[in-house]
């Protein structure tokens, strides 16, 4: 394989060890007295207050604007914005179908739309819809219906 491939794959990897930690804290988080919504947006603020503060220390440059232009301002809000309801949706559905369950789930939803966006080409490569690729579709739906709780 191809070093930049591998270095996809562990780059890949490495971030799905961080996401798996993430919804088990806020799978923790939400259950509790905080909820599952306020979990969300409390780590988004949080996160966005860090992200700023390391934005205007680490990458404030004078000769360049830190701040983007109105474009990118709205798709990094829309972005944003739906990452709240991405965190609220683990400090939910975590403490009630387990931690496991809920990543196989999402990792579902992930891939449904990845093969609709590459299938348009919107990612930026255009790859087909093939019968292998649906294969494996099924093979994670099913192995996401066996680690649901059966009670």
């Amino acid at each position: 394989m191809k070093t930049p491939i591998l270095i996809g794959l562990t780059a890949a990897v490495i971030t799905g060890i961080i996401i798996t930690a993430q919804a088990t804290l806020l799978a923790r988080s939400g259950s509790g007295s905080l909820g599952a919504a306020r979990t969300g947006m409390f780590t988004y603020l949080l996160g966005g207050a860090l992200a700023g503060l390391i934005l205007g220390v680490v990458y404030a440059q004078p000769d360049r604007p830190v701040v983007p232009g109105l474009n990118q301002t709205l798709v990094v809000a829309m972005a944003g914005a739906m990452g709240v309801a991405i965190l609220t949706g683990i400090a939910y559905s975590g403490p009630r179908i387990g931690v496991g369950a809920a990543m196989a789930a999402m990792l579902l939803g992930q891939m449904v739309t990845s093969m609709i966006v590459d299938a348009f080409g919107w990612g930026g490569e255009l790859i087909p819809i093939t019968l292998p690729r649906l294969i494996g579709l099924a093979a994670l739906a099913v192995g996401t219906w066996l680690l649901l709780p059966k009670t």
